[in-house]
Formats: structure tokens, C-alpha cells, sequence
């Protein structure tokens, strides 16, 4: 048995230290400890990045309008963090007083495929695709200056009866092994996941005021840093920067005012878990524990392209231990939302790779073609992370020795945009 203990430093002014401590003679002990793991190590930063989109759009505003609602995005811990502005304020320091604007609860939307869902939102419609950039590592390079307005810079192996079963006595069968490997993956990238889920979900995307003598900071393409308050900011101090910060602990401070809407436009990860039928013999099906990893891209609000890993292992009712590899190309689509609710289906083909062995002399492995298709539905929890789920048939394709017989698994999760 192998031990795996976490500890977070104690350090002056900061909470008890955390020390965490569990066994890995089984996968399921460790869900804990990488769950607390996650919790401790999320990445989020102190500054906030204003899109450029949204600069442009702060720019045609009045001067002392700006700072009323200004859409953010919450850096990443490992972003440089501008030095301070040598003037924290202008003349009317301190944040302002919280603004009437009424913020209307989301309502019911429905579309199919065209046109945008009905998701009302504080202040004018300015919804942005994409991701804003995380944060761009560079150091503060040259002096930090005020800036002018004019100047400004299967292979699986088929074993038979008592061969088989003689190789796993030798060493371990292959139906073992791949399980073991399966554990192994899944673990590690349930580990990666837990630790990019909850640092997104605790992300702040969406709008807070400022005063609008706050200081903006304009991070130039050379790496140099530059500032110049929100209320004089000018189209010509835009010229070579390529991210704009606010600091959250100058004039007065920040406030958050609401999250956007959930944000599908980009990249994507997802991870499920559920049960899933597996094959294992002529009209013979096995249910077993299955984890469903996904990345890909979303081109809009309601089409995403993915690539899937499906592992499923277990043993059956006549002690048949099997394991089973199912990776997929597949589109997804969403078209129907009712307030936070998302419906929509799936479709997709690609490999499956199966084995299984039992102590009544059957053992078999397979390797061949599969489509899938089936249901999804979304509860989006904020701008990035949302609660997914599938039921999905799986049909093996002609070649194989059960084509055409369907085999039903679902899966619950979560997805990170």
C-alpha cells in the first residue's frame, strides 16, 4: 500500500495548514485528496483584463459614464500583475456608489439554429465569443511611464479459453492490464480537470464598476507598462498594446456587479462519469462503470466538434472481468434553452477496442468500428463551467460480430469553456 499525503505552508497571517492523507489500494480513495487538492491549488489571479472589444466600446462613451459598467475577465494567477499607478486616483477618488441599474433575472429562451437566445442582461447587449486571453507572462520591461495622448506606445490481443487464462496467471492478462492503465489515465486527467474546473468556476467574467478616474493599465506588445486614467483613455493610447489590466486595489477599488451568461464559443473540456453496456459475448451484455473525456471546440452558442475517450471496465454477474476503449469524433449540438436549461443531441463514429475474460474458459477481444449517437442537456452554473450529461446508444459497425445490436450508458459531469 502506497501513501499520498498533501500539505499547504503555513505562513504568516494565513490559515491552518492543510494536510491531507489517504491510500491508493484503491482508485476511489484518492477522489478526496485530489478533490481538496484542486480546491487548494486553484489559479486565479488579482487583476482583471478588459477586452478590447470592450475597451473600443468604452472609448465612445462619455467620460464620466465609464466606469459605470465595464466588462472583465478575471486573470490567471500566473499573469504579471502591472506595478501600481504612482497617482492611485484622480480627483474624485473612491468607488462609486452602486448604480440603479436593474438587472433583470434570466428568462426563458428558445431557438433552433439561427438567431441568438433570449438572455437579458445588465445594461446594452455587448456579448462577446470567445475567451479573453488569460494573461501574456511578459515582465515589465522598460521604465513604467504616463502615457500622452500623442505619444503613447486494440491492438488488444485476442486470447482463447485456458491461453488466456494461462497468460494472466504468468503475468497478469491483457483485460487486467488495460484496466490498470485506464485507472491510471483517468486519474491523472481527473486531477488536471479538478484543478482547471475549479479555478474557472471561481473566475469573475462578466461586468463591475469603477470609478472612472481609475487607473488603466496598458501592457504594450514590447512587454512595458504604460497607465492613463479610464475617464481620459483615447483611441491613441491604444497604438501597440495588447492587453489592458485593472487593478483592483487602486481608486477605490472594484465591484463586481454580475456574471455573464454562459459562454460556449472556444475551447472546451469535459469529463463524465456513468455506467455503460459492454459487449462481451453473442447477445451477451455487460454493465460496467465508465468515464467519458472530451475536448474540442464550440464555432457558436449551439455547435460544438469533439474528440472523445470512453474507458468502461468491470465484472459481470458470471464473474467475467472485461474492459473496454471507445474513441470518437463526434457533433454536438444544443439548439433548445430554457432559462438555465439546455437541450440537444449528439452524433459521431470512431473506434472501439474490447476484451474480457471469465473462469468458464470465454475469452475473446475485439477491435472494429462504432457510431453512437444520442441526448444531452446543460445546467450552466456561470460563464464557464456548466453541469452536463448524456444517454447515449452505441451500435458496432457491419464488421463486427454484434453489428447491429444497440448498447445504452449515460454519463453526468462537468464541462469547462
Amino acid at each position: 500500500m502506497t501513501n499520498l499525503t498533501l500539505m499547504r505552508p503555513q505562513s504568516s497571517g494565513t490559515a491552518p495548514a492543510i494536510r491531507l492523507s489517504c491510500s491508493l489500494r484503491s482508485p476511489g480513495s484518492l477522489l478526496p485528496a485530489l478533490f481538496a487538492a484542486a480546491v487548494a491549488t486553484a489559479c486565479v489571479g488579482h487583476s482583471y483584463e478588459v477586452p478590447r472589444d470592450e475597451i473600443d466600446r468604452l472609448v465612445s462613451q462619455p467620460a464620466d459614464q465609464r466606469g459605470a459598467m465595464v466588462r472583465v475577465v478575471q486573470r490567471l494567477m500566473f499573469a504579471d500583475d502591472p506595478p501600481r499607478a504612482p497617482v492611485a486616483a484622480g480627483p474624485e477618488a473612491g468607488l462609486p456608489p452602486p448604480y440603479s441599474t436593474a438587472y433583470a433575472p434570466r428568462g426563458m429562451g428558445f431557438f433552433l439554429g439561427v438567431g441568438l437566445p433570449i438572455h437579458p442582461v445588465p445594461g446594452p447587449l455587448f456579448l462577446h465569443g470567445g475567451l479573453a486571453a488569460p494573461g501574456y507572462g511578459h515582465g515589465y520591461g522598460g521604465a513604467y511611464r504616463s502615457a500622452g495622448v500623442a505619444g503613447s506606445t486494440d491492438g488488444v490481443g485476442a486470447g482463447a479459453g485456458t491461453a488466456a487464462k494461462a497468460a494472466g496467471k504468468a503475468g497478469g492478462s491483457v483485460t487486467d492490464d488495460a484496466r490498470a492503465l485506464a485507472v491510471l489515465a483517468v486519474a491523472a486527467a481527473a486531477t488536471s480537470f479538478a484543478v482547471v474546473a475549479v479555478t474557472e468556476a471561481s473566475r469573475f467574467d462578466g461586468w463591475a464598476s469603477v470609478n472612472p478616474w481609475h487607473p488603466l493599465h496598458l501592457h504594450a506588445t514590447d512587454g512595458s507598462w504604460s497607465w492613463v486614467y479610464l475617464r481620459e483613455l483615447h483611441p491613441s493610447h491604444l497604438r501597440g498594446v495588447d492587453a489592458v489590466v485593472l487593478r483592483p486595489d487602486e481608486a477605490g477599488g472594484l465591484r463586481e456587479l454580475a456574471r455573464a451568461p454562459l459562454n460556449r464559443v472556444g475551447w472546451t473540456w469535459r469529463m463524465e462519469v456513468g455506467s455503460t453496456e459492454v459487449p462481451i459475448a453473442r447477445s451477451r451484455f455487460a454493465s460496467g462503470s465508465g468515464f467519458h473525456m472530451q475536448v474540442g471546440a464550440w464555432v457558436n452558442r449551439w455547435t460544438g466538434v469533439l474528440v472523445s475517450s470512453h474507458l468502461a471496465w468491470g465484472t459481470d454477474s458470471d464473474a467475467a472481468d472485461f474492459f473496454q476503449g471507445r474513441y470518437t469524433a463526434e457533433l454536438q449540438w444544443l439548439p433548445i434553452q430554457l432559462w438555465r436549461f439546455h437541450l440537444g443531441g449528439f452524433a459521431g463514429a470512431g473506434l472501439v477496442s474490447r476484451s474480457w475474460e471469465s473462469g468458464v474458459d470465454d475469452a475473446g477481444a475485439h477491435n472494429g468500428p462504432v457510431g453512437e449517437a444520442g441526448a444531452l442537456f446543460e445546467l450552466d452554473l456561470n460563464t464557464r463551467v456548466s453541469l452536463v450529461g448524456r444517454s447515449a446508444w452505441t451500435v458496432e459497425l457491419p464488421d463486427s460480430d454484434r453489428s447491429g445490436e444497440a448498447s445504452f450508458g449515460w454519463s453526468v459531469g462537468l464541462a469547462v469553456y
